[in-house]
C-alpha cells in the first residue's frame, strides 16, 4: 500500500460511515395522508423561516428594500429558484388558512374578557328591541344577554327599558322614526350606535333555522346602515342561548367598528351657569382633569352612492375640563377656554 493510500485511508472511511448513517428526512415533498405539511414544508416553517410559526409571517410579509430602484428590478426579474419555491408553498399555505377560516362560521364570543381596545374610551351603544315584532320573553333575553356582554367590550350599554323611559314623554318611539329618535337619543343619554332588533325568529321545531334583522343607526353621525340577517341552524332548544349570544356579540362588535369611522366624541345635554353637563362620564373612559375640545360642526363624508366614508371636525371653539363623575356615566364640566359648547357641538378629546 503506497504512501498516499495511506493517507487517504481514514477520509475514506469516515465517507463510508457517513453513508452508512441515516439521517433526519427533511427533504421529502410529499405528505403522509395523516400530515397536513410535508418534511420539506415542516423545515422550512420551523427552521429556514420560524416567525410563521405565529402568524406573524402572513400579516407581515415584508422583505428588506434593495439599496437602490436597479436592484430592485434585477431582482423582480431574476427571482432564486429557492425563492420561487417558497413562494409556491407560502400561496398554498395561505389559500389553507383562508379556507380554514371560511368553513369555520361565526366564532364564540371569548368568556373572557377582550383585550383592551387602543382606544380607552368606550362606545355608548343603544340597545333597541322592537316590541310589535319580538315576543316579551325573548325581548327578555336579548336585554339580559346585551348586559351580560358589556363588561365583556368596550361599550357602555344603554338599555331597551333606558331608551323607552327617555322616548316615552314624546312618543317619539310609536314613529318609529330611527333619524328622529337617534337625534334625541345621541344628546341624552349620549347614544353613539344605536342597535335595533328589528325581527327574532326561533324554529318551530327541531331542528330548524333561527334568524334575526337588525338596524344599526350612527346616532352621532344621523348615518344608518343597510340593515342585514343572522341566520343559524339550531338543532334543539339547548341551542338558542349560544345563537343568542353569538348574535348580540356579532352586532357590538360591528357597532363598535362602525362608530370608528370618527373620533370617539360625546356632547353636553344641559348646562347650570358656569357648569357645563356632558353625556360621558367614568364608565366610558374619562378621568377628572381630562380636558376635551369644543369643536363646533363637522362635516360627513359620504361617496356618490351615499356610503359614509369619513368625518372631517370643524373649527375648534374652546376647551373642557372634566371636574366630577354623576349618575351612570355622566360628568360635569368647567369651561377652560374659549367659547362655551351647545347640544350640537362635538366633544373630543
Amino acid at each position: 500500500m503506497t504512501a498516499a493510500i495511506k493517507r487517504l485511508l481514514p477520509f475514506i472511511l469516515v465517507l463510508c460511515l457517513c453513508g452508512c448513517t441515516a439521517g433526519p428526512d427533511i427533504v421529502t415533498s410529499e405528505k403522509a395522508d395523516s400530515r397536513n405539511y410535508s418534511n420539506d414544508e415542516t423545515r422550512k416553517i420551523f427552521l429556514d423561516h420560524p416567525a410563521m410559526i405565529s402568524g406573524d409571517y402572513f400579516r407581515q410579509r415584508m422583505t428588506k428594500p434593495p439599496e437602490n430602484q436597479e436592484e430592485q428590478a434585477t431582482a423582480s426579474r431574476n427571482p432564486s429558484p429557492g425563492k420561487k419555491d417558497l413562494e409556491k408553498k407560502v400561496t398554498r399555505l395561505e389559500k389553507q388558512v383562508a379556507s380554514i377560516k371560511a368553513t369555520s362560521g361565526n366564532p364564540t364570543p371569548p368568556k373572557e374578557k377582550m383585550p383592551a381596545s387602543a382606544d380607552p374610551l368606550k362606545v355608548k351603544i343603544g340597545f333597541l328591541v322592537d316590541p310589535t315584532a319580538v315576543q316579551p320573553d325573548e325581548i327578555q333575553t336579548l336585554s339580559s344577554t346585551a348586559v351580560g356582554l358589556e363588561t365583556r367590550m368596550p361599550v357602555v350599554l344603554v338599555n331597551t327599558d333606558e331608551i323607552h323611559e327617555t322616548l316615552a314623554k314624546n312618543r317619539d318611539l310609536e314613529t318609529k322614526d330611527l333619524y328622529r329618535t337617534s337625534g334625541i337619543l345621541t344628546v341624552y343619554p349620549g347614544i353613539r350606535m344605536l342597535v335595533l332588533i328589528e325581527t327574532f325568529d326561533l324554529p318551530d321545531n327541531y331542528p330548524g333555522m333561527a334568524k334575526a334583522t337588525i338596524s344599526i343607526v350612527d346616532s352621532g353621525l344621523f348615518y344608518r346602515y343597510q340593515p342585514f340577517t343572522i341566520t343559524k341552524k339550531i338543532n334543539n332548544t339547548n341551542e338558542i342561548e349560544a345563537f343568542t349570544e353569538n348574535l348580540v356579540y356579532s352586532v357590538f362588535t360591528r357597532a363598535v367598528e362602525s362608530s370608528r369611522i370618527s373620533p370617539w366624541f360625546c356632547r353636553t345635554f344641559s348646562r347650570d351657569e358656569e357648569v357645563f353637563y356632558i353625556n360621558a362620564g367614568k364608565k366610558s373612559g374619562l378621568n377628572k382633569g381630562d380636558t376635551l375640545k369644543i369643536i363646533s360642526n363637522g362635516n360627513v363624508v359620504k361617496s356618490k352612492r351615499g356610503i359614509l366614508a369619513g368625518w372631517l371636525p370643524g373649527r375648534q371653539k374652546g376647551i373642557l375640563r372634566v371636574e366630577q363623575f354623576f349618575g351612570k356615566d355622566f360628568a360635569a364640566c368647567s369651561l377652560v377656554s374659549g367659547e362655551a359648547p351647545s347640544t350640537e357641538n362635538f366633544l373630543i378629546q
